[in-house]
């Protein structure tokens, strides 16, 4: 009996200390019971050896996920453990590594959650949004209300980085002192850095140790080593440009010591790779005899992203202090571009994406410390950029614009496609404005430079772009460079509504069209129509992809059970451009998710082009269809586009057997390249050609029973033949190629 209870004790010690979760990745495939659950498009996370620019490779074995979407779209998938059940467990903690290494400053960004079932709401209990560098970052985190149904799921996000990794990963019982996570470097000087971590808990006393790459830990083998009671501690005496690793664990006193978390490797910046390690540049009194500070951009490195320059950034740091007037004289010996910041880390304030060869000034505050970023495009760069700084003196502040002329401020109802005209009045005192900044944004208090416009103009001319918005602008007059202090008003105006959509916008509104229909003129349009649940656009249109908003039309099938639907884009207005006509069934017009059968679809293309600058058509010639039934057509066209456009309707076989007997002819062929044959039985009295505009573009009087039309030097396109035969005329239509 007494071995039974041992052996249970065993048993039960076991399924305690027992990994809840244990996933390397290294079968190169989704692990049973994961999922990609998809928050923003659909892009799944991937199990290779490398990410997207294969700088990273697996921290252990043979795989690791990735996620990476090629754009800046913020498309966001989930990759979801398996159930596991939690309850009655101690204290579990999560534990992975993850990298997600910027491109020219472009950055993805991870996020973790959890879930206590499957029906219940996503919590997000840590996010990951900085450069890593192709260096695996441990994290290790508390997973909070366990339960018997319980998810975990990381999540990436793109922003057209290198991508988001993440291996090792593990979810085991809390230890009684958790393992600190989330290890970085801050570089304070080419030879001095702050080691960084985030603690796993509420713990506050911590050991580090830092070395050459590849030192065992508590082994005597550091560089350096020190406890601190913060999350953070500076060391000194380092060498720039040479590879370092340090680990850190917590002190948790009656609780023991953590584990060790690391190694986490980075390479000392040099004197201008960052921010932290940036140039101490002096105000110089005279940069024409001063010895100024040398930059060479030869294998500069990938930095950051600016406001003025979002990508391939490759650039150097100097800091420097204004005096008490407030600005800098910045002098370039070549061309370069510059963006300044009050503090490493933050948003830059002002940015040059302009050369700033041979000198800019520079207002900002007095007595201030800041952080200038200079850079050069492309990884080829070679060039050696002289920099020496000043002190400058800005001019005094102008006063505020007065107030806005147009629009008024509050004013509603102001055109929201066509480009306005901003105009304001100019200050009536003070150092008169040598130019104006124009502020604009849709939220009060964040707006953005739009353009500066040079004094004494008062207007600019902005396209808004936008219905039923409330558009904020503001004026400020700037003298030399000086900005009006303010603080100065802010305007505001509110576009106009929509128009509705066209009355045909929808299957159940069809515009019924006869067999021989034909519209001369502008009559219909797509412009401000929407796309009904359920529509899901021809087959002849990028294999069924919704095209733009579409218009829909019917009609009743003649006799013939043939007919010939033709749109020509007019050009007036907006362009209807790569139209697309789709022929339906509908068992029931208010349902487009049941019931639609296509029969056919015409998409135009190059060849269609019609040369008199009426635009673009498409023609769908289809027989076979059941005579006295109603069939649907919608007219769209590529992606957004909108316009308007003519449309013709006509049954093909009526072109033979219009006449009585002694007035029939025939006519080939249909569609034209070059010459058009007509055969009557009596003589062709005369013949015209019409565009669709109705303009007449070719007259003749064959007198024959066999007439050759001579096509050629009329674009591509549809025309209207008139044909008299017997004082008798009848039309056809004929499609040029």
């Amino acid at each position: 009996m007494k071995k039974i209870t041992l052996l249970l004790s065993l048993v039960f010690c076991f399924s305690l200390n027992a990994q809840v979760l244990t996933e390397n990745f290294d079968a190169l495939a989704l692990p049973a019971g994961w999922s990609n659950e998809y928050v923003s498009a659909t892009v799944d996370w991937q199990f290779g050896a490398a990410n997207q620019n294969a700088t990273v490779a697996p921290r252990n074995g043979a795989g690791m996920a990735a996620f990476w979407s090629n754009n800046y779209n913020g498309d966001a998938t989930r990759l979801v453990t398996a159930s596991m059940d939690l309850s009655g467990l101690p204290s579990q903690v999560l534990n992975f590594y993850y990298t997600q290494e910027d491109w020219g400053g472009d950055q993805d960004q991870l996020r973790v959650y959890y879930k206590t079932s499957a029906a219940g709401a996503w919590v997000e209990i840590a996010a990951f949004t900085a450069d890593t560098d192709p260096v695996w970052t441990e994290v290790n985190l508390v997973l909070p209300n366990p339960s018997a149904d319980y998810y975990v799921a990381f999540e990436g996000t793109s922003g057209y980085g290198r991508g988001i990794t993440i291996d090792d990963v593990v979810i085991d019982n809390a230890p009684s002192c958790l393992t600190p996570g989330s290890l970085s470097v801050f570089a304070t000087s080419a030879t001095t850095s702050d080691l960084n971590w985030v603690p796993a808990g509420t713990e506050t006393d911590f050991t580090y140790e830092y070395g050459a790459p590849g030192f065992t830990v508590a082994n005597s083998e550091e560089i350096g080593t020190g406890s601190v009671t913060a999350n953070s501690a500076p060391i000194t005496g380092l060498t720039a440009d040479t590879a370092y690793e340090f680990y850190v664990q917590a002190n948790c006193g009656v609780d023991g010591d953590s584990g060790w978390a690391g190694p986490f490797a980075w390479t000392q910046s040099d004197e201008g790779d960052s921010c932290g390690a940036a140039y101490v540049a002096t105000l110089e009194a005279d940069c024409g005899t001063a010895t100024p500070i040398t930059l060479d951009f030869t294998g500069a490195p990938s930095n950051i992203s600016t406001s003025c320059d979002t990508f391939n950034n490759y650039g150097l740091w100097i800091t420097a202090t204004t005096d008490a007037a407030g600005g800098l004289t910045v002098n370039a010996s070549a061309a370069v571009d510059m963006a300044i910041y009050d503090m490493c880390g933050g948003t830059d304030i002002q940015c040059f994406g302009g050369s700033i060869d041979p000198s800019t000034d520079v207002v900002l505050s007095p007595n201030t410390q800041y952080y200038l970023y200079f850079w050069q495009e492309g990884t080829a760069s070679t060039a050696m950029v002289d920099i020496c700084i000043s002190s400058y003196s800005p001019a005094p502040a102008p006063d505020c614009a007065e107030e806005p002329i147009f629009p008024a401020d509050g004013a509603i109802d102001i055109e929201a496609i066509a480009d306005i005209t901003l105009s304001w009045t100019a200050p009536s005192a003070g150092p008169a404005p040598t130019s104006y900044n124009i502020y604009s944004g849709t939220t009060s208090g964040a707006l953005t430079l739009l353009a500066n416009v040079a004094a004494p103009t008062t207007t600019y001319d902005v396209p808004v772009g936008a219905y039923s918005t409330v558009i904020y602008w503001q004026v400020l007059p700037v003298n030399a460079s000086t900005e009006a202090a303010g603080p100065c008003a802010e305007w505001s105006f509110t576009t106009e509504d929509p128009p509705p959509p066209p009355a045909n916008d929808n299957a159940c509104n069809a515009t019924m069209l006869n067999i021989g229909d034909a519209s001369t003129t502008a009559n219909y349009t797509n412009e401000f129509a929407t796309i009904e649940t359920g529509e899901a656009g021809g087959s002849c249109y990028f294999g069924g992809t919704p095209a733009s908003a579409s218009v829909w039309f019917s009609f009743v099938a003649p006799v013939s059970g043939e007919v010939l639907i033709a749109t020509e884009d007019t050009g007036a207005g907006a362009t209807l451009d790569d139209t697309q006509i789709t022929l339906y069934t509908l068992a029931n017009c208010a349902d487009l998710t049941a019931g639609v059968v296509e029969v056919a679809c015409d998409e135009d293309d190059d060849a269609n082009i019609v040369g008199d600058g009426a635009g673009l058509q498409a023609n769908l010639q289809v027989a076979g269809l059941t005579a006295g039934n109603t069939y649907y057509f919608v007219v769209d066209g590529y992606t957004t586009s909108e316009g308007t456009f003519d449309v013709a309707l006509s049954d093909p076989t009526l072109s033979v057997e219009s006449f009585e007997n002694e007035n029939a002819f025939t006519y080939f062929p249909n569609p034209v390249r070059n010459e058009l044959t007509l055969n009557a039985q009596n003589n062709i009295q005369n013949v015209a050609v019409y565009n669709m505009l109705g303009q007449e573009v070719l007259r003749t009087a064959p007198n024959a029973i066999e007439s050759t039309i001579d096509m050629n030097e009329l674009s591509q396109g549809a025309y209207f033949v008139k044909v008299t035969i017997g004082n008798v005329t009848e039309t056809i239509r004929i499609i040029k190629r």
